[in-house]
């Protein structure tokens, strides 16, 4: 019983740690392809709207203010991982990807792993 109990607090204290960004809730479109991330990457959420939002960090920006924000956060690690929701305008997505690209970044979309079979090329 108590190896139980163990396991189950152990499971709880673990499973948190593996949440990206909680709070933020995004719709990632599905892809039947999948990369592990780098050990510590930058991630920015992009949340659709009227103006579309960029968080990073638990703090929402502007798109214009994004670069300069990157910037600040330069590590040993130069990747960012951009999740966008599927809903979010593509050419908002290739702005955000052009102005990290410029910092220097390396660049990784997210997308939700699909349950289709890979198709045939």
């Amino acid at each position: 019983m108590v190896n139980v109990l163990f396991l189950v607090l152990a499971f709880f204290s673990l499973g948190s740690t593996f949440v990206l960004q909680p709070g933020i809730r995004i719709e990632l479109p599905s892809s039947p392809f999948g990369l592990q991330p780098d050990r510590n990457p930058l991630i920015l959420s992009i949340v659709p709207g009227p103006k579309p939002e960029v968080w990073i960090k638990d703090r929402k920006f502007r798109l214009e203010d994004v670069p300069r924000i990157i910037s600040l956060n330069k590590t040993t690690d130069p990747t960012v991982i951009i999740r966008s929701d599927r809903l979010v305008p593509y050419h908002v997505v290739t702005e955000l990807v052009n102005s990290v690209l410029a910092e220097g970044f390396r660049v990784v979309l997210a997308g939700q792993e699909s349950k289709s079979p890979t198709p045939n090329p």
